[in-house]
């Protein structure tokens, strides 16, 4: 009867939030479900089927979501490191540029060891295993190859931070170089997974190490 008074039915605005939603929540479920199989199974015997049974979605799904098992794996290995799937790039994000704000440069040193524990313990295993699928997977390799330049120039940004009114032990190259070899997820798994290291030694042993070596 309203309707009618008004003028005939009215025209539904689409809300197309609901559904962005739930094909976030799909993409998520498919990403968590890949990081377990790749890491269980390994890359090569991780097949988009598993995945989907994994998740609990048609492979079809998987296939429109993320076109390749790489980009799967890539994707993964990505939110693993920042920690979620916000676009933000991770030296914009605040657990990094609050290192830079820490007026005392041995807290600076503490602070990045700890945030480079809590980054390596999410995304060491995931990221070394993409690493080493390369050698399989040309867009793997790829990545990783453009991951480094990345870490390059973060390391560069790192050591500045470390330095900032104190100066270094060493030139800020070297820094940087020493940097990328210490903050490596190479360094952690091989503390923390081959020797079994607690992440509280790790960190320690990690903010010991920058101490001696870098600072003042």
């Amino acid at each position: 009867m309203t309707s009618a008074v008004k003028g005939g039915p009215q025209k539904r605005t689409y809300d197309s939030s609901k559904r962005q939603a739930q094909a976030r929540a799909t993409r998520e479920s498919i990403r968590d479900a890949a990081h377990r199989l790749f890491l269980e199974r390994g890359y090569g015997a991780t097949t988009m089927q598993a995945i989907a049974d994994e998740a609990g979605v048609a492979v079809q799904t998987v296939y429109a979501s993320f076109r390749t098992k790489a980009a799967v794996m890539i994707e993964a290995a990505e939110v693993a490191i920042v920690g979620d799937d916000e676009a933000i790039p991770l030296m914009e994000r605040e657990m990094i540029t609050s290192i830079a704000q820490e007026p005392d440069q041995r807290q600076r040193a503490r602070s990045m060891a700890r945030v480079n524990v809590t980054i390596q313990r999410r995304a060491a295993p995931l990221t070394v295993a993409a690493r080493d699928a390369g050698a399989i997977e040309p867009e793997l390799a790829a990545w990783w190859e453009l991951g480094k330049k990345q870490r390059r120039t973060g390391m560069r940004e790192a050591a500045r931070s470390l330095a900032g009114d104190d100066g270094l032990r060493v030139p800020l190259d070297d820094a940087a170089d020493i940097l990328y070899v210490l903050l490596s997820p190479d360094v952690f798994m091989q503390f923390t997974r081959d020797k079994g290291w607690s992440l509280a030694r790790y960190e320690d042993w990690l903010h010991d190490t920058i101490e001696r070596t870098l600072l003042p």
